[in-house]
């Protein structure tokens, strides 16, 4: 479905988002944040420069132009109508963004403080630069001049302090700045972040949800409005969000890396796989947004463009180790042999990675070490840990509804289980919403999750494997892990990083914190009048465009 109009607001079929946090990514800069230590990482991580290089770093002055700037072939203007996979549970970024359509819109309607490239590096973007003293106690943020919110309010050091303070306290993400002991407006455009230890990931979590800016005034005249009624600094405005059908946003004119190509996106909500193909098949979308390796070779068969990042996430099961079974650690090491890893890659058939890494980090990142004993299926291995654990063993897999494939193969799965004499069964949750508060709260045995494998390792292990860690679900907790997580966000020396990395993964296939069942990413699928397709880790709202007649 192909609209074109001047008009902020389309008539007609309207669409919204799916959603699991806000790692945005642009278009790559190489921009890094400036470090005190003689030797240090970027921001990302890895790579080294002398302290004397990066003094004064600082984002290029057209950065935000560029990432908004229409393809070569484009036209200017239309209403593009994506389907994406799940409906929000709040566009506040202080609020729950446990869904992956915060990705799509939470782009489209703010920015953050410091923004992921594609090749995981993070480059200053609302501020112009981070910089650590010579404690490590504190950075300094320089706030990017001449930006405002969608209401008209100015982004400056107090809008800059507000927010952050605003996160502090979030029941949703206060453990992801569990760090900061202080923010403090240093002038008009200069903010001071004070810290209880060093912390060379800070950048990471400034460029993640935690550093998403939303107006102060908006948060003042209602501070729940932002659940439903976003006001951000981003490429696009909020129009209208009708819960159960779509999320409008408008062009921003004024937006301070320069207008995006279309005048307004359409995020429709279908979260049933096959109503988001029909629709997509009957000319009603112009984008949807898929985890099926199935649909993608569908529709690339049937001349559609298929877009796909390189891998960057990974598919896993939590097991509930607050109660039995998954208490003990014999039985959840029984089941990383019981059933056969290529079923359950295929259960999750979008994160289909050849080369399954049994780590949190994809195979081709810069942490990943390779396990002492490869994984293999031994269903002798899982019951001879069964035998020692000595106790039936019964549990219950949650599995979200809208892909008939996943509950085939997950059931496919649990057969495994059976046959190794686990009492294991599948229980089918109808809605993702409900899926969602059910993991979060603890209610479930076991369940599948997405997770990143993206940026520094302190932000892809910190949260899932540390006792207190926000995404913590299954409630491991070992005094080993976090220590090594703890000397891991503080070390800066590149060497010594990896090799505590390295004791991460390691005692990670130990201790089997949660099973890792694959690694992948996301299919944008899109009509062949579509452009501007790439740069991001789900819909690029900021350069998707129709081609020029």
């Amino acid at each position: 479905m192909r609209t074109r109009r001047g008009g902020a607001l389309a008539s007609g079929v309207l669409l919204a988002v799916l959603a699991a946090g806000c790692s945005s990514s642009s278009s790559s800069q190489g921009v890094t944040s400036t470090s005190a230590a003689e030797t240090a990482t970027t921001a990302a991580g890895g790579s080294e420069t002398s302290a004397a290089d990066t003094e004064a770093t600082e984002a290029p002055a057209d950065t935000g132009a560029e990432t908004t700037a229409a393809p070569s072939g484009a036209a200017d203007g239309g209403s593009m109508i994506v389907g994406l996979e799940s409906e929000p549970p709040s566009l506040d970024p202080a609020g729950n963004t446990a869904s992956l359509s915060n990705i799509s819109v939470h782009d489209a309607l703010y920015d953050s403080l410091m923004r992921y490239t594609l090749d995981g590096s993070v480059q200053p973007w609302l501020a112009e630069s981070l910089t650590e003293a010579e404690d490590r106690l504190s950075w300094t943020l320089v706030v990017r001049d001449g930006v405002t919110f969608h209401d008209g309010t100015p982004l400056d050091a107090e809008a800059v302090r507000f927010n952050l303070e605003r996160q502090r306290v979030s029941a949703y993400q206060s453990p992801a700045v569990a760090l900061f002991t202080g923010v403090e407006v240093v002038d008009p455009m200069t903010v001071k972040i004070s810290l209880s230890q060093p912390w060379v990931a800070l950048p990471n979590v400034l460029a993640d949800t935690p550093g998403v800016m939303a107006s102060p005034a908006a948060v003042a005249t209602d501070p729940d409005a932002l659940l439903r009624n976003p006001v951000g600094t981003g490429p696009f405005s909020f129009v209208e969000w009708v819960p159960g059908d779509r999320i409008v946003v408008a062009k921003n004119d004024a937006y301070w890396g320069g207008a995006p190509p279309l005048d307004e996106i359409v995020f429709k909500l279908l979260p049933v796989e096959s109503s988001r193909v029909a629709a997509f098949e009957a000319g009603e979308l112009d984008v949807m947004i898929s985890g099926i390796d199935e649909t993608a070779e569908k529709e690339g068969a049937r001349g559609s463009q298929v877009v796909s990042p390189p891998p960057t996430g990974y598919t896993f099961l939590f097991m509930n180790q607050t109660r039995p079974p998954f208490d003990d650690v014999r039985v959840r090491q029984a089941l990383t042999t019981a059933s056969d890893r290529d079923a359950i890659t295929s259960a999750y058939q979008g994160q289909s990675y050849a080369d399954y890494s049994w780590s949190p980090f994809v195979k081709d990142a810069d942490w990943w070490v390779a396990p002492e004993t490869p994984l293999t299926f031994d269903q002798d291995a899982t019951r001879a840990l069964l035998d020692e654990y000595g106790q039936p063993v019964s549990f219950t897999y949650l599995v979200l509804a809208g892909n008939q494939t996943t509950e085939d193969v997950s059931r496919a799965t649990v057969e495994y289980y059976n046959e190794a004499g686990i009492d294991a069964e599948i229980e089918i949750v109808p809605d993702l919403t409900t899926y969602v508060t059910r993991v979060i709260t603890g209610d479930f045995d076991m369940a599948g999750w997405i997770g990143g494998s993206f940026g520094d390792p302190d932000a892809i292990t910190y949260n899932l494997l540390h006792s207190a860690g926000r995404s913590n679900y299954g409630k491991f907790a070992s005094a080993e892990m976090d220590a090594l997580l703890e000397a891991g966000r503080v070390e800066t020396d590149p060497a010594a990083r990896e090799e505590i990395y390295a004791d991460v993964q390691q005692l990670f296939r130990t201790e089997v914190p949660f099973l890792v069942a694959s690694h992948g990413s996301l299919y944008v699928i899109a009509n062949e009048d579509v452009t501007g397709l790439g740069g991001t880790l789900a819909f690029p709202a900021r350069t998707a465009a129709f081609t020029a007649s």
